[in-house]
């Protein structure tokens, strides 16, 4: 009995097989294996995280799901690319016994991107003291206080007479 032919290749990259170790990568015919160990990210991501795998260019792979960017070359050699950032937060890095953040850096109710569309705009970000975001709670207040200011210096410019030098 012979088996039908293999359909067509939906994908250019797939995910084919996962393990406790690491996980297979099917990509364009070749078959890689992405070790745990030496792709940290990987390790506690869910399994819908990790197929969902992306391939913009030839040689540049894409996880949306767990904001992670390889270049195919990391991946065929591994050593020739050490590890730039730390595996996400949960994660053991055993080559390492320093804790993963300092405490003073925490950004645990930081909310990424808040401020990345307005920063695009071009608008100008100031932070100001906690003293002063007690009385100017928004942006609405801070611009209504600073025109105010702004009108009363130029009022005081106007009202000061012009020195003129004695004879």
């Amino acid at each position: 009995m012979r088996s039908a032919a293999r359909g067509n290749v939906t994908s250019a990259v797939e995910v084919t097989n996962v393990s406790v170790h690491g996980f297979w990568l099917l990509l364009e015919g070749r078959e890689l294996f992405l070790p745990f160990a030496t792709f940290p990210w990987f390790k506690s991501a869910a399994i819908g995280q990790l197929v969902n795998v992306e391939l913009p260019r030839p040689d540049y792979l894409r996880w949306p799901d767990l904001d992670v960017d390889l270049h195919v070359d990391s991946i065929l050699h591994p050593d020739a690319y050490p590890l730039v950032s730390n595996p996400p937060h949960g994660a053991k890095n055993s080559s390492s016994s320093e804790p993963d953040m300092r405490p003073e850096y925490d950004f645990a109710g930081g909310v990424r991107g808040k401020y990345a569309a307005r920063y695009a705009e071009g608008t100008n970000i100031v932070v100001i003291d906690p003293d002063l975001a007690e009385i100017f709670p928004d942006s609405k207040s801070v611009n209504a206080a600073l025109r105010l200011l702004a009108e009363l210096a130029r009022k005081q410019v106007r009202k000061t007479p012009r020195r003129v030098p004695p004879k």
